[in-house]
């Protein structure tokens, strides 16, 4: 939940010019703060509309009144907008009825109504959007409920003025996010590497989180008592399905499991990767040989470009390998058909060059997981 009040802004103040909120069309000044620090709809054409930078496909958006009676052709409370034309919102008529009204393509039509007694200032007029679920508050009280699968996707919330100048109308503004949401990893960047630990998840809604994933592979140590929640990636795992390259984030809490699409999921320190293409090397000269599974087009492997303090390791798309390393490195085969990974050794032995590794100088790949039959080439 976020309160907005208005009384750090100099009278005139356009409510676009205002932390949260964003004029999308209309005159400067259609909804403006006035000098008691409440908001006036000031112009009578044209039409205007501002939406909260805040958003949630399941949301509640609730005023305070600064007037005591009458009402009419504006709107301070809307919920499911996409744009002008297309929304769901609140008024209060001029004859004192709370009234729930939806625009499609401009039209509007009326979906509840209620005829309200003893207003004072300082009435709170609350409509939330569940589902196809939109539901009129007064003073917390249930009084408009309506089954409505209109721009049942949509995520804004706003401010809809129209050919009516009012002032005295709204002193302040709520959002409430119902149901859950994640609205980003690891502060925004959706982000997370392999390995890692003291990651974070940002989400609405949820009180508590018990598990938490990435494209379907578990992470470990979820903990936390509210947003953020923190979470450790399991790291690269022999026979293992790892959640690199991206994948949807879903963690779960008592209010539900709540997900983020396309968040990255990048290498730990020290190694990079080359996605294979074209004829690949599978004889002894490369990397490739002898693997179970075979090597394919587009699988990728994860090796160290830099295996020790001024050496270095380069591999092509064909699985050809230019080193100056002699030693023995660990490389990943990473499968893209089932985001499995298999680790195994690279063994760089004296003879060759580095330039021209030969069947000397590459004196072993040990595949510990996949079957090198013979130990020398």
């Amino acid at each position: 939940m976020t309160t907005y009040t208005f009384t750090s802004y100099s009278a005139g103040t356009d409510l676009g010019a205002t932390t949260g909120f964003t004029r999308v069309t209309g005159n400067s000044g259609s909804v403006a703060v006035n000098a008691s620090k409440n908001l006036d709809f000031v112009t009578a054409t044209p039409i205007s509309l501002y939406t909260c930078t805040e958003s949630t496909p399941d949301h509640g958006f609730e005023w305070t009144s600064a007037i005591s009676s009458g009402g009419g052709n504006f709107y301070p409370c809307c919920v499911r907008v996409t744009d002008i034309n297309n929304l769901i919102a609140t008024r209060v008529t001029a004859v004192n009825n709370l009234e729930l009204v939806k625009y499609v393509a401009g039209t509007p039509t009326t979906l509840g109504s209620y005829a309200l007694t003893g207003r004072a200032i300082g009435d709170r007029i609350k409509t939330t959007a569940v589902g196809n679920t939109i539901t009129v508050y007064y003073n917390d009280v249930q009084r408009i409920q309506v089954t409505e699968s209109f721009n049942n996707s949509a995520t804004l919330m706003g401010v809809f003025a129209r050919s009516q100048n009012a002032i005295n109308v709204v002193s302040q503004y709520k959002t409430y996010f119902l149901g859950a949401a994640v609205s980003s990893v690891n502060g925004g960047t959706n982000s997370v590497q392999i390995g890692s630990s003291g990651n974070t998840a940002e989400t609405l809604g949820l009180t508590t989180a018990t598990s938490a994933s990435i494209g379907g592979v578990a992470m470990t140590s979820v903990a936390g008592s509210s947003s953020p929640w923190t979470f450790t990636c399991p790291p690269l795992t022999d026979e293992a399905v790892s959640p690199y390259p991206s994948g949807t984030f879903s963690i779960t809490g008592a209010e539900g499991a709540p997900t983020l699409a396309g968040v990255a999921v990048t290498l730990p320190t020290g190694l990079t990767s080359v996605t294979l293409a074209g004829t690949l090397n599978t004889t002894n000269t490369g990397i490739l040989y002898n693997f179970s599974p075979a090597a394919v087009v587009t699988d990728q492997i994860f090796y160290p470009p830099v295996p020790t303090v001024g050496k270095y390791i380069t591999i092509d798309a064909q699985g050809n390998i230019d080193t100056d390393y002699d030693g023995t490195t660990q490389f990943w085969h990473w499968q893209a058909s089932t985001g499995i990974t298999r680790s195994y050794d690279v063994i760089v032995g004296a003879g060759g060059s580095s330039s021209n590794i030969t069947s000397a100088g590459l004196t072993s790949i040990g595949l510990t997981r996949v079957g090198l039959t013979s130990s020398g080439l």
